[in-house]
């Protein structure tokens, strides 16, 4: 017989946007919306927010004109 174990959850914090939680993996593009500081897939600790991936396209693509 399986005892129960005790999950603590954290508490659910609201954003203004749904994708402000969003996450991208700088190193295989991978998207999660886990609040976990490594990529679930390949194990790096490169998760970035997609405002600030975003703007750094943007940057990247301004000085390529």
């Amino acid at each position: 017989m399986m005892k129960k174990l005790p999950v603590r959850l954290n508490p659910y914090i609201k954003t203004r946007y749904p994708y402000s939680k969003l996450k991208i993996c700088r190193r295989c593009n991978y998207f999660t919306v886990l609040g976990d500081a490594e990529c679930p897939v390949c194990g790096k600790t490169a998760l970035q927010s997609v405002e600030k991936r975003a703007a750094a396209m943007l940057q990247r693509s301004i000085w390529s004109v």
